[in-house]
């Protein structure tokens, strides 16, 4: 009777384990979005005021890394939101379409 009890608490146990695991990826991952789409919002205003920023200039006034900012340039042109015009050194950006088009 005791081992029984004691297998149930066990039980229980980590079955509210895995519960709470879930419900921290789910907080995680809709803050992730919030904050990825955050980030995109205030690169495409940047990119709006000055279309010859750069990445590190980005980097600096988002204060994140620069391969943060890359991540999230790569993202935005995969969602054909802005392009690179011309070359790495001497180009631009470009705004396609802006998020809420799309």
């Amino acid at each position: 009777m005791i081992l029984k009890f004691a297998d149930d608490i066990k039980s229980s146990q980590k079955s509210s384990q895995k519960s709470s695991q879930k419900t921290t990826q789910k907080t995680t991952q809709k803050t992730t979005r919030k904050t990825t789409r955050k980030t995109s919002e205030k690169i495409i205003n940047l990119i709006k005021e000055n279309k010859f920023i750069t990445r590190k200039e980005l980097a600096q006034k988002l204060k994140i890394t620069e391969d943060g900012v890359k991540y999230q340039l790569n993202k935005l042109k995969q969602q054909s939101i802005i392009k690179r015009i011309g070359p790495a050194k001497g180009g631009h950006w470009e705004i396609i379409s802006t998020q809420d088009e799309t």
